[in-house]
């Protein structure tokens, strides 16, 4: 297979700072990954495949603007859908790093976060 084929992966590790065997590969970045129990964890992204990229696309297609989209995350392999939308919230157990990405800050997910984010912009009541 080749790479351009690869369009995400995660890796995961017991190795701290197994990140640093990556840094010279300029066409990604990793973005931690919240797993249970497990530290070390680390999504794979490309640069010219993400989630914001996938959200620009179906937006398109869609023939929506930004405005019109909502999206939640609370990883760092969100904050390029974040700030893709017009309405991008980071949930309330989202890592700190990502709430300068969201316009909205919301519960966490087991709070009925995306509920009361969208009940806060008056999407539902």
């Amino acid at each position: 297979m080749k790479n351009e084929a690869i369009l995400g992966s995660t890796i995961l590790t017991t190795k701290e700072h197994a990140e640093e065997k990556f840094e010279h590969i300029k066409e990604i970045h990793l973005s931690s990954v919240n797993v249970e129990g497990m530290k070390n964890c680390r999504d794979v992204i490309r640069e010219k495949f993400n989630k914001g990229v996938a959200v620009k696309a179906v937006l398109a297609a869609l023939h929506l603007s930004p405005e019109q989209a909502v999206a939640f995350g609370d990883g760092m392999n969100d904050k390029e859908m974040l700030s893709a939308v017009g309405s991008g919230f980071a949930m309330g157990n989202a890592n700190p790093d990502l709430f300068s990405y969201a316009k909205y800050k919301t519960t966490d997910v087991e709070n009925s976060g995306v509920y009361n984010g969208l009940k806060s912009i008056g999407l539902v009541e």
